[in-house]
């Protein structure tokens, strides 16, 4: 029947009753309201994110546990997915999702400090001070500072789970929600509230896809603590003997290839995608790396495409830091351990870290993005190298139809023999 909450027990079991004593049949919906108290937070940052969706994944973050539409009518400044307009009264004078009074209906005093929200940003506040213990003193958009402990990022590729996240329209902050993880181009699943309909105001929801167009990142400096990532990383003592040279990458599950993106301007992200090939079988350059053992027995791994080393972004050591491609600076977020795993699989670990190049979720679409996570020896953390054959170099002699025949800008027909391996010829006149 599901959990029967402390606030309003009385009522809900009343009606149970009555509805028993009737001979009803009637399931009534049992939601997460902001008086269940989530427990005291403890474990890593991933635990604490748990323990928030546990108690609140499916409700609403408000004072009577419904939405803010139906309880009060609040909807002021809401504008659709299609843009259409609702009014109603007006977020700042709604009592019933305002971050103090949900505090206090849950038995918190408002930390010193922290600024008072509504909806959304009253639910990444919280959120943000339950897993931390950080309250939110900083106002504004992109002209303001960081909160006290904070950092702040304008690169979403910086992102780690348990990130506040701030989009932002023209400067201005709008939207705020807890940074999960990366998806699909520009979009990012977060756990947020008030992100969907306007009859569902404040309800909150766990993984939500929301593309980010522009804003910034919060990142607790209290990180590493709170997630027992001070101690030194255990690695690997050496990596596989794999020759220098270039290959495919390709993930145990989905059999796609780790890409960069295509086009500069639109970012340094890695994902998998498909291999594709040149017509004599060569796999095209955008999916070749190029790797080379270092004296410290890892690897660097260049792009071909693009000419830069995959990397950790930031040289951030948290579960969930994107993989990248960024210029080689020989930093050690660039170098890789590549361990032997058997039949024909590798991982791969990053030398800072000690966590290993991961597939998010085990995914299997198309630009499903990369990250690096702990070891789980998961499927989603082992890759194949296909090693990409090299160009056969050589003249070749280029035959040309009807020679005598020829005049300026007319058509002329080239033939010979392909060579193996070869991507590209240079056809020169020889004046003969």
């Amino acid at each position: 029947m599901g959990r029967i909450k402390k606030v309003g027990g009385r009522i809900i079991a009343t009606v149970l009753s009555l509805a028993m004593f009737a001979g009803l049949a009637a399931v009534l919906p049992i939601r997460a309201e902001a008086a269940n108290k989530p427990p005291a937070a403890n474990g890593n940052v991933l635990q604490r994110i748990e323990q928030l969706r546990n108690t609140f994944d499916g409700g609403y973050f408000t004072v009577p546990g419904q939405s803010c539409s139906l309880a009060s009518g609040h909807s002021a400044g809401w504008t659709d997915s299609a843009g259409k307009y609702y009014a109603g009264i007006a977020y700042s004078s709604c009592s019933n999702c305002k971050l103090s009074n949900i505090m206090n209906n849950m038995g918190y005093s408002m930390p010193s400090g922290m600024i008072d929200a509504w909806t959304c940003v009253s639910f990444a506040r919280f959120a943000f001070w339950y897993i931390f213990g950080l309250p939110y003193n900083a106002t504004g958009g992109y002209s303001s500072g960081a909160p006290t402990g904070c950092t702040k990022l304008l690169d979403i590729n910086q992102a780690v789970p348990g990130d506040l996240v701030v989009f932002t329209t023209n400067g201005t902050s709008g939207h705020q929600g807890i940074f999960l993880s990366k998806g699909s181009g520009n979009n990012i699943n977060i756990f947020d509230c008030n992100g969907g309909a306007v009859t569902t105001v404040s309800e909150v929801k766990y993984n939500r896809s929301r593309e980010f167009k522009g804003g910034f990142i919060i990142h607790a400096n209290n990180y590493d603590t709170i997630n027992g990532s001070t101690t030194t990383p255990t690695l690997p003592t050496t990596s596989a003997n794999i020759a220098n040279g270039k290959y495919t990458i390709a993930g145990l599950t989905s059999g796609k290839v780790l890409t960069p993106t295509y086009n500069v301007a639109s970012g340094n992200n890695v994902f998998i995608y498909p291999v594709n090939y040149e017509e004599n079988g060569v796999p095209v350059i955008d999916k070749q790396w190029e790797l080379t053992r270092l004296s410290d027995n890892t690897y660097k791994v260049i792009s071909v495409y693009r000419n830069q080393a995959l990397d950790v972004a930031g040289a951030g050591t948290e579960d969930g830091v994107n993989v990248q491609v960024a210029n080689w600076t020989d930093n050690a977020a660039q170098h890789w351990y590549i361990v032997d795993c058997g039949n024909g699989w590798y991982k791969f670990v990053a030398k800072h870290s000690g966590k290993v190049l991961d597939v998010a979720n085990d995914g299997t679409s198309d630009f499903t993005n990369i990250q690096q996570v702990t070891d789980t020896s998961s499927n989603a953390q082992r890759f194949k190298l296909v090693s990409v054959p090299s160009p056969t170099p050589g003249a070749f002699t280029v035959s040309v139809s009807n020679p005598s025949s020829l005049t300026d800008d007319k058509p002329v027909t080239f033939t010979w023999t392909i060579s193996s391996g070869a991507q590209r010829y240079d056809v020169f006149f020889d004046g003969a």
